[in-house]
């Protein structure tokens, strides 16, 4: 594997990794993105044929998507995506005329998600005519229950200290953003309570805390985003780690069952 250092990897505060990852996890919805210069040929009806044929054995089901993207001068450009899905329809790629992502709802481990993100990443450099990608992004969307029991216990106190012994009632809506930046990449921290009546309208038990973290690395060479994958998730995994409360790990770990 290439190793490489950036910058921006001195943003967060690094944890230790969990040797096969936890027990368990949060994750909603996991999303890597590989962008590269624009390439307009992508954007036809038909996807390129040795794109299909690399990734046809575990995304067999193919489809083209209409895509109209509102210019500042141009006005509206109108274009199609190519989107690949697994056989159970678990995982998705797409394949735009500047990207190319994978995305799941079902994430187990990050050595299966890295796996398939190898696979894509060969069958895209197959066809962008491009040897660096401009960004390399991961996403992962948390999803922490709360289970009506005091929030601190499963999220850091210092994400939501204004929902914690100061006597607020009828919280409708909390949300925060917490961005860090380098000139080679960042880490978003996003997050925020998903209320437990379905129904507009405040209420006082908080069922869901979502905590969405995505991380990216700029100007990447195609030997080198493996690499730039590895310190992303990293990265991601440290922020996220700071941002649960003792409960929530605990979880993770399998020594709190549901």
């Amino acid at each position: 594997m290439t190793t490489a250092q950036w910058t921006v990897d001195d943003l967060v505060p690094l944890v230790p990794d969990v040797q096969g990852g936890f027990a368990r996890n949060f994750i909603r919805q996991a999303v890597c993105e590989l962008r590269f210069p624009l390439l307009m040929s992508l954007s036809g009806v038909k996807p390129p044929e040795k794109f299909v044929n690399a990734l046809r054995k575990r995304f067999p089901i193919a489809a083209a998507v209409n895509e109209v993207t509102l210019g500042a001068t141009e006005g509206a450009i109108s274009g199609h995506s190519h989107q690949f899905k697994s056989s159970k329809l678990t995982w998705t790629v797409r394949l735009k005329q500047d990207a190319v992502s994978l995305e799941t709802q079902s994430y187990t481990t990050f050595s299966d998600f890295r796996e398939r993100v190898r696979e894509v990443l060969d069958a895209a450099l197959l066809v962008i005519d491009s040897d660096f990608f401009t960004r390399v992004g991961l996403r992962y969307i948390n999803v922490i229950p709360m289970e009506n029991s005091t929030i601190t216990d499963w999220i850091n106190p210092a994400l939501v200290a204004p929902l914690s012994g100061h006597g607020f009632r009828g919280v409708s809506e909390f949300a925060g953003k917490f961005a860090l930046n380098a000139d080679d990449g960042g880490c978003l921290l996003q997050h925020g309570l998903r209320l437990k009546s379905e129904e507009s309208g405040p209420t006082t038990a908080p069922q869901e805390y979502v905590i969405d973290v995505d991380a990216s690395r700029l100007d990447i060479k195609a030997d080198e985003v493996m690499a730039a994958l590895d310190s992303a998730h990293r990265q991601a995994f440290s922020l996220f780690s700071w941002a649960l409360g003792a409960k929530a790990t605990s979880r993770l770990r399998g020594n709190d069952q549901p």
